[in-house]
């Protein structure tokens, strides 16, 4: 018989954890596993699951932000949680549910929930938390009270919670992300991209994709293409993909203002967030994942290696479980311009090592982080919960 599964997400957009959770719901053994999955709004994600068949709903969820430890938003807090449970409640009377598995830890509905219904939760946690430091220390409790299984998307976010909470260890698996490495875009639509971007066959493309806030490292990336260009590098373009979360799009206009005082505006580009991101890779050269604080994970950089590309990224975090330094790319001192430029300049001028450590990349990703083994990976944990 097969078990019914409560995904339960915060966001519609298709950034990182959206994408994960629409391909783990779609590769999924539908004859074993049925799933379900609740979402806030309509957008891009829900789009996609509608597509799929996958049976979808639009309930109030409970997301916590850096904002909740406000007086104003703790005020609201009960109020919230009583209006999210009992659309649960509604939506879901009489149904049987087996499993309810919370995407990301922002996300707090489907935890009080499963324990109000006493069914098994599973709290899949994509981040590291830093800030704000009650957070931090208060999320891995949070975790032993209410998960019964905690999936971490890699060592470094196990380690962060671990570190809070030792106990905490008894109950995570770290399960690292997959990425489907099939149905790449025909030579024809990458040459088409590469001229839509204005960009000759000499020509370098070297890309940030990711959500434009504080952390990500857009200026490092503004400054690095700065030195290179005045080290004499001529053929080399700088792209950046994504926009900046709801609510916060100052990250985005500082962004613009940064680049407009850059001694290399003219090779520099934002784009807003593309959706054909296989095709993007495809026609880039190079990624770079400069992130100041550590990635939990680092998908970018995963889809970038299966598009043979080698990766220059930030020593910390998820990426220094991804990217083999001098292997598939480069591993760099995080926040350091001077390292990123150097590790840049040698991939730059070196045609022959960008394409071997691109096909090391891409051969990594297929053996280690293949989306067959994602998906077996949760589906012998639902196999397993009670």
């Amino acid at each position: 018989m097969s078990k019914i599964i409560l995904f339960v997400h915060h966001s519609v957009e298709l950034y990182g954890s959206d994408r994960i959770l629409l391909s783990l719901v779609t590769g999924l053994d539908h004859s074993r596993f049925t799933p379900i999955v609740v979402v806030p709004d309509e957008g891009l994600l829900t789009d996609k699951l509608t597509q799929a068949g996958i049976e979808t709903h639009i309930l109030p969820i409970i997301k916590l932000t850096r904002n909740f430890f406000s007086v104003h938003e703790l005020i609201k807090f009960p109020f919230k949680v009583l209006e999210s449970l009992l659309a649960f409640q509604r939506l879901f009377k009489g149904r049987h549910i087996d499993i309810v598995h919370s995407n990301t830890l922002a996300v707090l509905s489907g935890a009080l929930w499963a324990n109000l219904r006493k069914i098994w939760h599973i709290w899949h946690v994509h981040e590291i938390i830093l800030h704000p430091a009650v957070a931090r220390k208060l999320y891995p409790h949070a975790l032993m009270l209410f998960a019964d299984k905690v999936a971490a998307i890699s060592q470094a976010v196990a380690h962060s919670l671990t570190t809070i909470c030792p106990s905490l260890a008894e109950k995570i698996d770290v399960v690292w992300n997959g990425i489907d490495e099939a149905n790449p875009p025909c030579p024809k639509e990458v040459k088409s991209f590469r001229q839509e971007l204005g960009l000759s066959n000499a020509d370098l493309l070297i890309v940030l994709v990711g959500r434009i806030n504080r952390w990500k490292g857009h200026a490092l990336f503004v400054e690095a293409a700065e030195r290179l260009i005045e080290r004499g590098v001529n053929n080399a373009y700088f792209f950046m993909a994504g926009g900046p979360p709801p609510g916060q799009e100052h990250f985005r206009q500082d962004l613009v203002d940064r680049i407009k005082l850059s001694s290399a505006q003219s090779r520099i580009r934002l784009l807003d967030y593309v959706e054909e991101i296989r095709t993007l890779w495809e026609a880039s050269d190079i990624c770079v994942v400069p992130s100041i604080e550590p990635e939990p994970f680092g998908m970018v950089a995963l889809e970038a290696m299966v598009a043979a590309k080698p990766v220059i990224g930030a020593d910390h975090g998820g990426l220094s479980e991804i990217v083999i330094d001098g292997y598939t790319g480069f591993l760099f001192e995080p926040g350091s311009v001077e390292a990123l430029t150097n590790r840049l300049a040698e991939l730059v001028n070196n045609e022959s090592k960008r394409k071997e450590m691109g096909e090391n990349g891409r051969k990594r990703a297929k053996r280690v982080f293949s989306l067959q083994r994602y998906v077996r990976s949760f589906e012998t944990i639902y196999e397993l919960a009670r």
